[in-house]
């Protein structure tokens, strides 16, 4: 159980140190510009390429392995189990969208 509660802090952790500075770079600057369409949402997956996404992976992963050590069941539930499946699935469905948008997305005929 504890090389899932392992795997599972490093998915979500990994997920999450793309997915928060993305999404704060995006609400920034959709609410300073006037772009429409996919112009005011495309980009910001360049975090993954600075020194501050192996921080926030770290970071994250050290509070999702502190809260996997809880004691408390009802605790651990709500501090690990919740977020890091969360995280995770939100991640996994946002790579496989983006791998069905732009892997040849095609409707046969």
């Amino acid at each position: 159980m504890q090389y899932l509660k392992g795997l599972l802090s490093a998915i979500a952790s990994l997920f999450l140190a793309v997915l928060v500075p993305t999404l704060l770079a995006v609400l920034h600057e959709m609410s300073r510009s006037r772009t429409t369409g996919l112009g005011a949402v495309a980009g910001g997956f360049s975090t993954i390429f600075s020194p501050m996404y192996i921080l926030l992976v770290v970071i994250f992963l050290l509070t999702f392995y502190g809260a996997s050590r809880v004691q408390n069941k009802t605790l651990g539930i709500f501090l690990f189990w919740i977020p890091s499946i969360l995280t995770s699935v939100i991640g996994f469905l946002i790579l496989a969208t983006a791998g069905h948008l732009f892997g040849g997305s095609r409707i046969p005929q």
